[in-house]
């Protein structure tokens, strides 16, 4: 069983005493190289045609994030900025690969993966599943095709979930990630009081 424990240190105190307030703590977990071999029905690289259905599932499937935590965003907000987020990958603003899952000839489920290169591993960037298809291992599936397609698939993966979303927490664990981190997220609100 892991454990990890997050300590409040001398700069956390200051940054809180100066209006920053701590909405979520992350953990970062990484999942080593694994080698994958099977086949991939309805997963895929995602192409421009994609984009207003993944900006669409992202808009609306996110809830366990900073933004949604944040009592001073309002969810509309929230929502928009993770459609947004998707939507800069198809600009070339964001992200090296997306993977997509089909289902029925629609769009259930999108990957968006950054090489990061210094630290030679992938991250997950956002990962999303639609409500109605979820336990289906389309997640696990879109991971392992990212594992095998990818141009980094001797890479490990690394992802961050925040510590209220324990379906996500429990899946990194079924997968084979391994919690490495924790951090606070915090944000900072100008002219307004929490």
């Amino acid at each position: 069983k892991e454990s990890l424990e997050i300590e409040e240190d001398e700069t956390l105190r200051h940054l809180q005493l100066n209006g920053f307030h701590v909405i979520v703590t992350n953990l970062q977990f990484i999942r080593p190289v694994l080698k994958v071999v099977e086949p991939f029905e309805n997963v895929r690289f995602a192409t421009p045609d994609d984009c207003v259905s993944v900006s669409k599932l992202a808009k609306k499937e996110f809830r366990y994030n900073r933004f949604h935590s944040d009592p001073l965003i309002e969810n509309a907000t929230a929502s928009r900025i993770k459609e947004e987020w998707s939507k800069n990958y198809f600009l070339g603003k964001r992200g090296n690969w997306m993977i997509v899952a089909e289902e029925r000839n629609q769009i259930k489920g999108f990957l968006l993966l950054i090489d990061h290169q210094e630290q030679n591993k992938l991250i997950i960037d956002l990962i999303a599943v639609a409500s109605d298809c979820r336990g289906k291992g389309i997640a696990g599936k879109m991971i392992n095709f990212a594992v095998q397609e990818s141009l980094k698939a001797q890479s490990p993966i690394m992802v961050n979930t925040q510590i209220s979303n324990l379906a996500a927490i429990s899946f990194y664990h079924k997968h084979g990630f391994r919690l490495v981190s924790a951090a606070y997220s915090l944000h900072y609100h100008i002219g307004t009081n929490l």
